[in-house]
């Protein structure tokens, strides 16, 4: 008996030692408990225009107040299903960064430069920059690239939907405000919608369209869609190819579409992915939900091999005379715990810095 209870203490004070040295990876390498974070995000400004070939460009301009020091940033710019992204730049005030070094959160690099990758096939697109921010101070980068495929031209009416938030950010933003120019001149009908309409209020004035919304949580992903006449595209008279910037429906007027999202509906589905992966970024790691959530997880396992260890040496019939069953040592091989709480509605995006 003595002996397999030192046995099983043994085997148990291993296991506490292995769980309490796999902390911090579980945690992302930094496990606190305050719930002060790094950064602040008091205001982003987005400003679009759409070209007359139905190309989109977008310019990102990021505020973020530093409450530590901070030696780089990143975003995972959201993509709806079949838009794709290029000409990728960073910048902040007239300092153009730098390309080098490779997308990965908190790694080293050079201040000034910047990487970027796509996460998957079809999914949010990483851009990760580096620099040295002192604490308490702000700084604003501007995040600009092109999108191709996110406008649908009709015989009538053509369509842009822009994700302009995703939902792996992890800190309230302020403020968010999108701006949307057209190209061309045209008369017909010009609306904006907000996804959802309750955070995001957009309207047309004049020749731009204007949105905003106001302390959005984390989780929250936002987008605009806009329908306005086919005209003020200059396309071709046949359908391009599938790497075309517009997704053509010829043979329609988009009415029906137009229907859809004057009745609250969307029109693009977002890519089919979870996105990037947050939880990779140390300076996200400093929650304090995530801290107790793994401190809990890792109680629950000591716990259960207490308890395992206990009922063992509290058996008096030998090893050798019981019958092995496949409920004797039935457990679950599968956790939950470090899966992260990433659903599978596609939205995407977010960012944050370390």
């Amino acid at each position: 008996m003595r002996g397999r209870v030192g046995s099983s203490l043994f085997v148990l004070g291993t296991l506490v030692l292995g769980l309490a040295a796999a902390l911090p990876a579980m945690a992302g390498a930094r496990l606190t408990t305050t719930d002060e974070p790094r950064y602040t995000l008091p205001n982003t400004v987005i400003a679009a225009t759409v070209r007359g070939d139905g190309t989109v460009s977008v310019v990102e301009d990021h505020t973020f107040q530093f409450t530590d020091e901070v030696h780089g940033a990143y975003v995972d710019v959201p993509m709806a299903e079949g838009t794709r992204i290029s000409d990728v730049t960073v910048a902040e005030g007239a300092t153009r960064y730098q390309r080098g070094g490779e997308p990965e959160l908190g790694a080293e690099g050079p201040d000034g430069t910047y990487a970027e990758a796509a996460c998957t096939d079809e999914g949010p697109h990483r851009v990760v920059w580096h620099f040295t921010a002192a604490p308490r101070t702000s700084r604003t980068f501007r995040l600009a690239y092109t999108l191709n495929g996110a406008v649908t031209a009709y015989d009538r009416h053509a369509f842009l939907h822009l994700p302009v938030w995703g939902r792996n950010w992890l800190r309230d933003l302020d403020r968010l405000q999108v701006t949307v120019r057209l190209a061309g001149d045209a008369g017909g009908v010009h609306e904006a919608f907000g996804q959802p309409a309750g955070r995001l209020k957009a309207s047309f004035t004049g020749p731009d369209a204007t949105a905003t919304a106001v302390d959005v949580p984390p989780g929250q992903a936002v987008a605009l869609d806009l329908a306005f006449p086919r005209a003020r595209l200059d396309l071709p008279g046949k359908p391009g190819s599938a790497q075309s910037p517009v997704v053509r429906r010829d043979g329609t007027d988009g009415s029906a579409d137009l229907a859809t999202l004057r009745a609250g509906g969307s029109l693009r589905a977002p890519a089919q992915d979870n996105g990037c992966d947050p939880a990779t970024a140390s300076a996200e790691t400093d929650n304090p939900l995530l801290s107790f959530a793994i401190i809990g997880i890792m109680a629950v396992l000591v716990l259960g091999i207490i308890t395992l260890a206990i009922r063992h040496d509290r058996r008096a019939v030998p090893r050798r005379r019981r019958k092995a069953t496949g409920s004797d040592h039935g457990s679950q091989s599968g956790s939950d715990a470090g899966g992260g709480s990433a659903s599978s509605d596609g939205s995407g995006g977010g960012g944050g810095a370390w």
